[in-house]
């Protein structure tokens, strides 16, 4: 009765989905853990050089504010007429966003840049981290400083007591020169190959 609330507030009452699928069977519930844990291994099969990018994949809002951050990631991914994967840890406030860009290609490389630069500080607006589960890392050393603010010095002199000649992770989360987004990327090249065709011998 308690899960049928719930499910009736979230769909109907709050509209916060247009579907709800619940279930108390072991079968039907690992059904859908299975569709969860084979999201991403399917979204790198996707043919093409365009690939689903995990630079923007780890943010935490406040969980009340999700349908309304949603909309303007949506927002956003329009403007810069990219298409993305969303999926989201929505009682933790967690949301995934990988959005499908080619790293051979400059231009996409421009997109990731204004893509995270205009997600991150949407993230800010809301409260809440650009890193919420799975912790800092190159892809968002940049953009610490601002997040962080007047910690982030403090985090900058603790490195520097343990590491004074800067030998361990140079320029991962804090101290200097830090990485860029795209500093450390490997270029993909997608080949293509057309078989020549058969003739026949007489």
């Amino acid at each position: 009765q308690k899960l049928h609330q719930l499910t009736n507030l979230i769909q109907r009452r709050r509209r916060l989905a247009f579907d709800v699928k619940s279930t108390t069977e072991k079968e039907l519930r690992d059904f859908f853990w299975r569709i969860v844990r084979r999201t991403v291994p399917i979204l790198f099969k996707l043919r093409g050089d365009r690939r689903a990018l995990p630079f923007v994949e780890d943010f935490a809002i406040p969980p009340e504010k999700i349908a309304e951050f949603l909309h303007d990631v949506h927002r956003i991914l329009n403007e810069n007429e990219v298409t993305a994967s969303v999926f989201a840890h929505t009682p933790q406030g967690i949301i995934s966003v990988r959005p499908f860009l080619s790293l051979s290609r400059s231009s996409d490389l421009l997109t990731m840049q204004r893509l995270a630069n205009q997600l991150f500080e949407r993230v800010l607006d809301y409260g809440g981290t650009i890193s919420g589960a799975h912790g800092d890392g190159l892809s968002r050393t940049w953009f610490l400083r601002k997040q962080f603010g007047r910690l982030y010095n403090v985090m900058a002199e603790v490195k520097k007591i343990f590491d004074p000649q800067n030998i361990m992770n140079p320029g991962k989360i804090v101290g200097h020169p830090y990485q860029g987004l795209t500093d450390n990327l490997r270029r993909v090249i997608c080949a293509t190959t057309v078989d020549e065709p058969k003739t026949e011998v007489d």
